[in-house]
């Protein structure tokens, strides 16, 4: 075997490796738009680099038939892309968003790992197969002595709503309260280059300004706007708008 056919076949093998993973990411754990927001993007570039790139690289440069240590230099190139590519994967899968959760007028994405889905009471919040983030809401209990013990920990321990599954709960929230929360697409559409934005998803989708309401959408790494269907409060598209 020559050195372009081993650097070959451990390209084809790297490539269909990261496809797959690709494929899973961008289309299971992180839809659009969770893609761009969550940082993913930076980790599969680095897999890549390790595995599409410097492997076959790596590969080329080191592969020579009849070489006494081969075998050896061939399983630590393996080991060490299987390594990254193992410890790359499962930051993407633990990291991703479980939830985009509504609390006090704004819906937060919230990763996998920020929250023990056992503690939340809806089971149906708690099933794993599904495709994207789920959503719910984050609200008080009616119960005072859960609400005392909620303050007292929010003012102990820092702790929220976002990371108290206890108080998650199905969606969707009321509407009179989503009416009082949402953005004025008025005062959004009066920022530069938002108003052409807002008027092109409004003509694709057939939608005219009262048919939606608009909310914060906040991420790992940015703020965007997610548009909601005035009637049913369910997601219908996402606009790259900072509110």
């Amino acid at each position: 075997m020559t050195k372009l056919r081993a650097a070959l076949i451990h390209l084809a093998l790297s490539s269909t490796a990261l496809l797959l993973l690709a494929a899973a990411t961008l289309f299971y754990w992180y839809p659009f738009p969770h893609f761009k927001y969550e940082g993913v993007l930076t980790i599969l570039a680095m897999i890549t680099l390790v595995d599409v790139v410097l492997g076959p690289m790596v590969t080329f440069i080191v592969y020579k038939k009849g070489k006494p240590s081969l075998k050896f230099d061939l399983s630590v190139i393996a080991v060490v892309q299987i390594a990254a590519f193992v410890y790359g994967g499962y930051t993407i899968e633990s990291q991703h968003p479980e939830f985009v959760t509504y609390a006090d007028g704004v819906m937060y994405t919230i990763p996998t790992s920020a929250i023990d889905e056992q503690l939340i009471e809806d089971e149906s919040l708690r099933a794993r197969i599904h495709v994207g983030p789920k959503l719910a809401v984050a609200s008080l209990p009616d119960d005072p002595q859960a609400i005392v013990a909620f303050t007292m920990a929010q003012a102990t321990e820092g702790k929220t709503l976002l990371d108290s599954p206890e108080f998650y709960r199905s969606y969707p929230p009321p509407l009179a309260e989503l009416a009082q929360n949402a953005l004025n697409i008025d005062q959004l559409s009066g920022q530069d280059g938002n108003r052409q934005q807002i008027e092109a998803f409004l003509s694709q989708n057939q939608l005219t300004a009262d048919e939606i309401y608009l909310l914060g959408l906040v991420s790992h790494l940015a703020t965007s706007v997610i548009v909601l269907d005035k009637q049913t409060a369910m997601p219908i598209g996402y606009l790259d708008i900072r509110p």
